[in-house]
């Protein structure tokens, strides 16, 4: 009994080490306006899960936070999902593109 607990522990730690950064965590460092460190916590994250649209748009919406327009704009790129939130990365997209003075690309 005590084994199937101990490797039920560890099967959940090991997930939890897989899965990198928790949200708990990243929101901390983006509310805190810790921006490498929401940053570096984003790409491992996405590093694990590239396909995770929500770390795509936190990530964009942190390189915007630090000026990193273009970097920014490219995080915006990569979010999939949700009709919702492709129209939130666009929208992000068009106001970046409009604080950068490239009008047309921002229609």
């Amino acid at each position: 009994m005590v084994l199937a607990v101990g490797l039920a522990a560890l099967a959940a730690w090991v997930r939890a080490r897989r899965a990198g950064p928790d949200w708990r965590t990243i929101g901390g460092a983006i509310a805190a306006g810790r921006w490498a460190e929401a940053e570096g916590s984003l790409v491992e994250r996405l590093a694990r899960e590239p396909g995770d649209s929500t770390a795509w748009m936190k990530l964009g919406g942190v390189r915007a936070a630090m000026g990193r327009d273009g970097a920014a704009i490219e995080a915006f790129e990569r979010v999939r999902g949700s009709n919702r939130a492709r129209a939130v990365a666009a929208t992000q997209i068009g106001e970046l593109r409009l604080k950068q003075r490239r009008l047309a690309e921002a229609e």
